[in-house]
């Protein structure tokens, strides 16, 4: 064999070998080709969590909390609860729901319908305070001063008769009232978040009693110390709206006495003892022959001068 014809066929091998490996080279690259790493699939990018508002399900609409590598995180819930470095859970200054409802976004249906409930209660809770002056004033002295929580009989008892005469403003619960207003969205935040904080409140204030009796006596302590935290929300409320009611009638006092501007200190003193034995004799809601008669004593300690302006102000409902 010629050198020509060794090196044509040496030529043709090496051809030959060339288009074996790169067809098998090919394969093997189109078998390991791993396709672009989707936002699911990316081990880097770390959970999906859903905007506030989506609901918490996966997408075949599961529940998220039965898991599966299509589950979506939860949305991110707020809390009405916040602790110290002992850990001990701070008081909110006002009742949880009204917490709750701050925290959230109402649409305008949900807080003009919330309005009306709350207008409604402080008128109810109003009356409430006016037929049990006497009993609310001991309860929350006495809690107050540090015996509601000796647990005397004395103050049993009297708790017990507050709960009683205030059914009608614990049935149904406040929680309830509101939650039927709201959207079924905004229900379960307003719902997680409300009962949350009562449950921590409530096993706080259990922790801080102890159980008379043995082992039964504790079995029923949660609902008993469920039903005292229900309560005490309740007369921390009497006492706003007690407060509140209070500062209004300072202000109608105040515009009383810059309407009647009195002559000398010795008047307004006067003017003032009166209104304040009509409040203490009748609490902060007055009766319209409460107020007649009222009216008619500070009248009488007024000049011919200060009386038309009291008249003239009445009638154009600066008072």
């Amino acid at each position: 064999m010629t050198r020509v014809a060794r090196a044509s066929r040496i030529g043709r091998l090496l051809l030959a070998v060339l288009v074996t490996l790169v067809s098998i080279g090919g394969g093997a690259a189109t078998a390991q080709t791993v396709p672009p790493a989707t936002p699911e699939s990316d081990p880097l990018r770390g959970p999906v969590v859903a905007p506030a508002g989506t609901p918490s399900t996966t997408k075949t609409g599961q529940d998220s909390r039965m898991g599966g590598p299509a589950a979506i995180a939860p949305v991110a819930r707020r809390s009405l609860v916040r602790r110290d470095f002992n850990g001990t859970m701070a008081v909110l200054e006002t009742r949880p729901e009204i917490a709750a409802l701050d925290a959230m976004t109402l649409n305008p249906e949900e807080t003009s319908a919330t309005k009306t409930l709350f207008r409604r209660r402080f008128v109810f809770i109003s009356r409430f305070l006016a037929d049990h002056w006497d009993v609310f004033l001991a309860l929350r002295g006495a809690r107050q001063s540090g015996a509601g929580r000796e647990g005397t009989k004395e103050m049993r008892e009297k708790f017990w008769e507050f709960r009683k005469l205030a059914d009608p403003l614990l049935r149904p619960l406040l929680a309830e009232q509101i939650a039927s207003l709201l959207t079924d969205e905004n229900e379960i935040q307003f719902r997680a978040m409300v009962e949350e904080y009562v449950d921590a409140f409530a096993t706080q204030e259990g922790n801080g009693r102890a159980a008379p009796g043995g082992e039964k006596a504790r079995a029923q302590a949660p609902a008993r110390v469920r039903e005292r935290v229900e309560t005490g929300l309740l007369l921390r409320e009497i006492a706003r709206t007690l407060a509140s009611m209070v500062e209004s009638g300072r202000e109608k006092t105040e515009s009383l006495m810059a309407l009647i501007q009195p002559d000398t200190p010795e008047q307004e003193a006067e003017i003032r003892a009166a209104i304040r034995r009509m409040g203490e004799a009748r609490g902060t809601s007055l009766t319209r022959e409460d107020r007649a008669k009222l009216m008619a004593e500070i009248q009488s300690l007024l000049t011919p001068e200060q009386r038309e302006r009291v008249r003239r102000g009445l009638r154009e409902g600066n008072l």
